[in-house]
Parts: C-alpha cells; structure tokens; sequence
C-alpha cells in the first residue's frame, strides 16, 4: 500500500459500505411498498367487477374458506354470498357505481387489510330509479402462493338521505 493511502482506503471502504448499506435499505423500502401495494390491487379488482355487473368473475379472488359479512349478517362463503345474494340484487341494476374512494392498506408478512370508503350509486332497471348511499368495506387478505386472496370482508352501507 502507498504510504498516507491507507485513511483513505479506509474512508473510501467506509463510504462504500454506508453506500451499500444504504441501497438496501431502500431496496426493502421500495419492496415493503410494492408489497403493501398487492393487497389493495385484488381489492381494486373486486370493485372493478362489481362495476361491471359481472360480480360472479370475482371469485377467484376469494379464499375457499372466505367468510363474507354484510349489514349485520353472517353471509357465509363466497359461494353462498354470490349465489344467493349478490347476483339476485345485482340482477336488478343497471349501473352500479363507486366514487370517492378512500383506501387504506397496510400489511404484515402473508396477512393484509385494506378498508375502504365510498360513495355508491345504483341504476334499477325495472324503473331507472337512482339509489345512492355511503359504504365502507373492510378487508383481511391473506397471500397464497405468492396471491393475494380475500379472506374477510365486511360490508355495511346506507342510503343516503332522500335517496329513493
């Protein structure tokens, strides 16, 4: 080693190492938040079904033993859920609508939950009558071969006031 080097190849390894160091550590950042970002897009694509009236296309995005819950009412698995509740009602619409959502995700290893606040606003088709009303949702995922699966879901809405 050249004489009078050797401080600066210590400085110079230091540097490199808080460097080094300092990569990682937003590389974790960085994937924490695409991580913490995965719940929320299977939740997104629920909604996104139900937009679309096509809520029975969302069943994959359940687990097998989901339980799903909805204005006081234990409604059982998806199955159930789907069949005997939500495509009957969703037969009646001929728009289903959600603004102004409000999520917020947050997430520990293969566990996540996001909740949700919204506005919705349905079309029926018998009369073209508007329904509107306020929603929140709260979700417990749990990541499954490398998916993110809806475990839970609560449900609990109102009208809103003077909505037919």
């Amino acid at each position: 080693m050249i004489p009078g080097t050797q401080r600066i190849v210590g400085a110079s390894a230091a540097a490199g190492v808080a460097i080094v160091m300092g990569l990682a550590a937003l590389a974790t950042r960085a994937e924490a938040q695409a991580s913490a970002a995965a719940p929320q897009e299977t939740v997104i694509a629920y909604r996104r079904s139900l937009e679309a009236l096509k809520p029975q296309e969302a069943t994959s995005l359940f687990a097998m033993d989901a339980e799903i819950f909805e204005g006081g009412s234990a409604e059982g698995r998806p199955t159930d859920y789907f069949a005997h509740h939500l495509l009957p009602e969703f037969a009646q619409f001929q728009t289903f609508q959600l603004a102004d959502v409000v999520q917020k995700v947050a997430q520990s290893g293969d566990i996540a939950w996001v909740s949700e606040t919204y506005n919705y606003s349905v079309t029926l088709k018998s009369d073209a009558r508007q329904i509107e009303g306020k929603g929140v949702s709260t979700y417990v995922l749990r990541r499954v071969d490398g998916a993110w699966r809806i475990q839970m879901l609560h449900i609990s809405s109102r009208r809103k006031t003077g909505s037919h």
